[in-house]
């Protein structure tokens, strides 16, 4: 089956741009190739809006992008708000930088799609924990129900954790049990942290009356993530 087909259909990209995008003529040339119609980003830096003052300095966050017109957003953080913080901290803990689920109503050809963008709560044991079993539970209050809804991102744990099992209760995972892991490996330093090897934690969800027509996880380096691309119908 093609990318283009005669039904109606958009195509998503879920990437994590790696410190606010530091292989931009890649990430440029990857978007022109594919011409995605809805775009989720993570670790997206910020443009230095005087609009966004009133959130106070946000230096990175999420970020949806669209053809088709957004309706209304509504975004929650979780745990830390977002605000001034370090983007290097040398502890290496960056269980200090805030994250948050983003969600849109995006209107494609009078049908209201719900896009939501998840940043999850960062750890390297990549298990459940108190503070991701409440933001599994957050999820679900603004998932469980909804009709047209793809949520992706990069959930920063395992797929095998009760904090992912919460949502597959109420959502079809798109690649499921199908990938090693969602890094790209040329980036990462498999001899200090060999586990990025085998760890998946960019994943996209959707409710089952969406129909997925194609998938791919894209190999261009654009990111020390993976790039997921997905055409919805």
């Amino acid at each position: 089956m093609s990318w283009y087909n005669s039904c109606m259909s958009f195509k998503h990209i879920n990437l994590n741009l790696y410190e606010g995008g530091l292989f931009f003529k890649n990430i440029f040339a990857f978007f022109d190739r594919e011409q995605p119609d809805v775009v989720s980003l993570q670790e997206v830096f910020d443009g230095k809006d005087s609009g966004l003052a009133e959130k106070g300095k946000m230096e990175i966050g999420n970020a949806i992008f669209s053809r088709y017109p957004i309706t209304s957003t509504v975004s929650n953080d979780f745990g830390i708000s977002y605000g001034e913080f370090s983007a290097h901290p040398p502890t290496g803990d960056f269980g200090t930088h805030p994250k948050n689920i983003q969600c849109c109503e995006i209107a494609i050809e009078g049908t209201t799609y719900t896009i939501c963008n998840l940043h999850g709560i960062w750890g390297l044991d990549g298990g459940d924990s108190p503070e991701r079993l409440e933001m599994s539970r957050r999820i679900v209050d603004l998932v469980k129900g909804k009709k047209k809804l793809i949520l992706s991102g990069d959930f920063n744990l395992k797929p095998d954790t009760q904090t992912i099992r919460n949502i597959d209760n109420h959502l079809i995972n798109v690649y499921g049990g199908e990938l090693t892991t969602s890094f790209n490996l040329a980036h990462k330093n498999l001899e200090k942290y060999p586990g990025y090897a085998t760890a998946v934690v960019d994943m996209v969800f959707a409710s089952s009356d969406i129909v997925v027509l194609e998938k791919k996880v894209a190999s261009d380096d654009v990111s020390d993530h993976l790039a997921f691309v997905i055409q919805f119908e």
